[in-house]
């Protein structure tokens, strides 16, 4: 199902929008007949009153002070009352997508040198509460549309050149890196295809803190720059949500495995999978291109198998991006955590051998069985 840009994007935030008025806000009675009726008439109401009270004031004895703090009050809400009333719809749930962002080698930097805020949460015995809660950052403010637009953009180029029966559908919604990988045609790519088949989580603690070193040991080449900034700020969120969310990223996914990474941090940051990151292609563009191909699958890959009620349940702090990907996907088309349960399995081809076994070579063997062990 290919849908534009512009009309993805706008259908999504509105999808959301919905759905956040729905649970949380009194929406529901807004838009009734009644509601509408007395949303309508609330202006017209406050300007009654100040007529009515200017002329009984007259009759009264009051405080002629009390008169103009009364008088200064309607006259501030009547404007607010037309504003809202004409900027509501306007202003109703858009551009409120929370891209929050995390990182472990911050994580672990505090650990090891602590800030003052850290110290003072050690006194009080909930230091790693702090290090984990009060140190959440946010995107750029149109980092959602971006976004949007990169998933928008994977999901119409596998509409177009892969899906082209059941079973090939299948595939693509099972793919959290592969195809990317495999579109590139890179000499260092099977080697990352142990990377991609782990446990989800520890697949995204490897890719983060590859990614992270990556783009500190970046070259500053305009063309690179912005697929680097944009896989950062996807690997970071997938990071907030491992660490804060586990439950919303993947099934399963263990609760403590963040601090304990961070406790073997020194075990992953020697591994190969940053070198063989960093080596996918002598052009940065291109290597930082895999990097963000990788980043949107995942995303997608998550996003799909989150179930529904866990991207209501979190809302009420702000629709997450993971539920805005979760629409965009469904709108065009593929699949979700509740058509899983719908649809039969179908056979594995000899095509998802290839693009997802990759090869694992002795080093990835070697870092899975570590990671094992102390993860």
């Amino acid at each position: 199902m290919a849908l534009d840009r512009q009309h993805a994007h706008f259908l999504s935030e509105f999808s959301i929008s919905l759905l956040f008025g729905e649970l949380y806000t009194k929406i529901k009675m807004i838009i009734s007949g009644l509601g509408l009726c007395l949303h309508l008439l609330l202006p017209f109401l406050t300007l009654a009153s100040i007529l009515l009270f200017s002329t009984s004031h007259k009759y009264h004895d009051y405080n002629a002070t009390d008169v103009k703090l009364t008088y200064i009050l309607f006259c501030c809400t009547l404007p607010l009352d037309f504003l809202l009333l004409l900027l509501g719809p306007a202003i109703a749930g858009f551009g409120f997508i929370k891209v929050s962002q995390y990182s472990l080698l911050s994580f672990h930097a505090r650990k090891k040198r602590p800030t003052t805020l850290m110290k003072l949460a050690t006194v009080v015995c909930c230091k790693d509460h702090v290090n984990m809660h009060c140190y959440i950052k946010h995107g750029p403010s149109d980092s959602s549309s971006t976004i949007a637009e990169l998933v928008l953009g994977y999901v119409n180029d596998g509409w177009k050149g892969y899906i082209h029966n059941a079973a090939s559908y299948k595939i693509f919604n099972n793919h959290r890196g592969e195809w990317t990988l495999k579109k590139h045609r890179l000499g260092h790519a099977k080697r990352l295809g142990w990377s991609l088949k782990m446990a989800f989580d520890r697949s995204v603690l490897f890719w983060h803190i590859a990614t992270d070193l990556c783009f500190h040991h970046q070259s500053t080449t305009p063309r690179g720059q912005e697929c680097a900034v944009q896989s950062r700020v996807i690997s970071n969120y997938m990071a907030y949500l491992l660490s804060i969310r586990p439950e919303m990223l993947m099934l399963g996914t263990r609760k403590g495995i963040f601090m304990v990474a961070c406790d073997d941090v020194e075990l992953m940051l020697g591994s190969e999978l940053a070198t063989d990151v960093r080596g996918l292609a002598q052009d940065e563009h291109v290597r930082w291109e895999v990097i963000q191909g990788v980043w949107v699958e995942m995303l997608c890959y998550s996003a799909s198998r989150c179930r529904g009620y866990l991207h209501a349940k979190n809302m009420n702090e702000g629709p997450e991006l993971l539920s805005y990907v979760w629409i965009l996907l469904s709108l065009m088309g593929m699949e979700t955590s509740a058509d899983r349960y719908q649809m039969s399995e179908p056979p594995e081809t000899k095509e998802e051998e290839e693009v997802e076994g990759g090869e694992v070579g002795a080093e990835g063997r070697s870092i899975q069985h570590e990671i094992n062990i102390h993860v």
